[in-house]
C-alpha cells in the first residue's frame, strides 16, 4: 500500500509541475516578466551596430554605382556606343539603384514624373553620369537616421534613364 500511495503522490506532482512548466517560457520565467535591464542595454547595442553596419553598406554600394558609372563613362567616351558589355554593366548598375533605392525605404514603382527622353543615346549616357554622381553625394551625405527624399527621387531619374537606354 505505501508504494501505491508513493506513485500516487510521484505523478501527481509530475503533473502539477509540468502544468507550471507549460505557463511559463522555455527558460522557466514567467511571460509577462520584463527582461533584465542588461539584456535590453545588450540588444540595443547589437541593433544599433546592425544598423550602422547596414548604413556603411549603403553608402559602399552608393560608392560601387559611381564606380560602374565611371566605367561605363570611359567605356563609351572610347566606342562611343553601348557594346554588349556595356550593356551588361547597366543592368548590373540597374539592380544595385533599385536596391539602394529600396534600403532608402522607397516602396512600389518608381513614381517620378515623365522627364523628356533624351535626344540621343550619349545625351542620355550624359544624364546619366549626372544623376550618378548626384546620387553618390546625396548618399555620402545624408545621416543614418533620415531618409533622404531626394535621393529616392534620383534612383527614380536614373531608373528611368537606365530604362531609355536599354530599350
Amino acid at each position: 500500500m505505501k508504494i501505491f500511495s508513493f506513485i500516487i503522490i510521484f505523478l501527481s506532482l509530475a503533473v502539477f509541475s509540468q502544468a507550471q512548466i507549460t505557463s511559463e517560457t522555455a527558460s522557466g520565467r514567467e511571460r509577462s516578466e520584463p527582461l533584465p535591464q542588461s539584456i535590453l542595454e545588450t540588444l540595443a547595442k547589437q541593433r544599433i551596430e546592425y544598423e550602422k553596419k547596414e548604413f556603411d553598406e549603403l553608402k559602399e554600394r552608393a560608392r560601387e554605382a559611381s564606380d560602374i558609372c565611371d566605367e561605363l563613362k570611359t567605356s563609351f567616351t572610347k566606342h562611343k556606343k553601348l557594346t554588349s558589355n556595356e550593356l551588361a554593366r547597366l543592368k548590373d548598375l540597374e539592380k544595385l539603384i533599385k536596391k539602394l533605392r529600396k534600403d532608402l525605404g522607397a516602396s512600389g514603382s518608381s513614381d517620378v514624373e515623365e522627364m523628356a527622353k533624351p535626344v540621343s543615346k550619349k545625351a542620355a549616357m550624359e544624364r546619366l553620369f549626372a544623376e550618378i554622381e548626384l546620387f553618390d553625394q546625396e548618399i555620402q551625405k545624408v545621416s543614418r537616421y533620415a531618409i533622404s527624399v531626394s535621393a529616392i527621387d534620383i534612383s527614380n531619374r536614373i531608373l528611368l534613364v537606365i530604362g531609355y537606354l536599354r530599350s
